[in-house]
């Protein structure tokens, strides 16, 4: 079958790529690297050259792919060089997985610097203002000189709006592509005796376990039925978190999960999965919880709340603690006293995420470049 396109894919590491277990590792930014890989070459048909600083050791696809070591050019820095080289290989679109728009069709997977620092605590924002000042400074002049220039991909539109505002990024050199997710069968919930909420809770602060442990508490001093269970590998070790398990009583209806290479399991314990977290350009979590058919509650400085409505799920305000456990009461009601419209919901989750797959979200991306 004849190549769709011949693809420059450029890496920080190709093993992001390669291997399902390293890519993880990364978090969502290595799965969406590496079914942007799969897609463009198994779905797709494109020829890809693979441009990264490290060569993998694992087994890829040979017949679509080559790799070139530009160690040299990323080391020093030396972009110029290539894009000179990349001028000489008659490609037909260019993707990078940098943090810097130096070529079309890069892809923003993360906040910007300022916006991170924004988010911080007044309190030791002036501490980070020494240690960011510089860096803010320097990605500031990087989107100036190239990024109105270029075309670039977003994952949601919290990161498209963090780079218009914060480097100065016209809206239209910006276009959303939500990521996608691995399809499954769908299976009705059933009704038990109490609904059981999941969070994928990995750095509490971050993702907001703390936070959604509290707010638990808080829910089941007003009789709200529930149980939990959280993914959280360095549970033993937080302090917080078993605190607030045991402040709140929370210990017998709780499962803890250590790091999981299969959350199968985990997607189908639960009923409703919750995403509190207070910075997350998207959260993939989201969509993979719907395509078991979960209704879910995200906070809205999740760039996945952007594909959630009101028929299929529930956002909460962020900023907003009274919000959060209000939002949990309602759901735990709802699976108790309405369980039929849970069960809509669950469908509705399970259909909005059909609509997301890898080769969309590519396809996409390949013709915005």
């Amino acid at each position: 079958m004849k190549s769709h396109y011949k693809v420059a894919l450029i890496l920080n590491d190709i093993n992001w790529i390669t291997d399902k277990e390293t890519g993880s590792k990364h978090g969502g930014a290595g799965v969406v690297i590496r079914n942007l890989y799969l897609a463009l070459t198994e779905k797709l048909n494109c020829q890809v050259d693979i441009y990264s600083k490290n060569i993998s050791q694992y087994p890829y696809n040979m017949n679509t792919t080559k790799e070139f070591m530009i160690k040299d050019f990323i080391k020093h820095n030396n972009i110029v060089t290539l894009e000179e080289h990349l001028s000489t290989q008659n490609y037909d679109k260019i993707i990078s997985m940098f943090k810097s728009p130096y070529f079309n069709g890069t892809i923003l997977q993360t906040h910007t610097i300022k916006y991170r620092f924004n988010k911080v605590p007044m309190i030791i924002k002036p501490f980070r203002y020494l240690k960011d000042k510089n860096k803010i400074k320097k990605q500031e002049a990087e989107f100036f000189k190239y990024a109105n220039s270029k075309n670039m991909i977003a994952i949601s539109d919290i990161v498209k709006q963090d780079y218009i505002k914060n480097c100065s990024v016209k809206p239209s050199q910006i276009t959303v592509s939500y990521p996608g997710c691995e399809q499954h069968e769908y299976n009705k919930p059933t009704q038990k005796d109490a609904i059981s909420f999941g969070i994928v809770a990995n750095s509490s602060i971050n993702k907001g376990g703390h936070l959604f442990l509290f707010a638990l508490g808080i829910a089941k001093i007003f009789k709200a039925k529930f149980k939990v269970h959280i993914i959280a590998p360095l549970y033993d070790k937080d302090i917080l978190l078993k605190g607030l398990t045991k402040l709140f009583n929370l210990k017998e209806q709780t499962t803890v999960y250590n790091k999981q290479k299969n959350m199968e399991n985990f997607y189908k314990n639960i009923d409703c999965l919750v995403v509190p977290s207070k910075n997350e350009t998207f959260g993939l979590v989201t969509l993979e919880a719907m395509s078991y058919g979960k209704t879910v509650l995200v906070s809205n400085s999740a760039g996945s709340s952007e594909i959630i409505t009101y028929n299929n799920g529930f956002i909460f305000n962020r900023n907003s603690i009274y919000d959060f456990v209000q939002k949990i009461i309602k759901i735990s009601k709802i699976y108790l006293n309405d369980f039929k419209y849970f069960t809509e919901l669950s469908i509705n989750s399970y259909k909005i995420s059909q609509e997301y797959t890898w080769e969309s979200f590519t396809n996409k991306i390949l013709e915005n470049i």
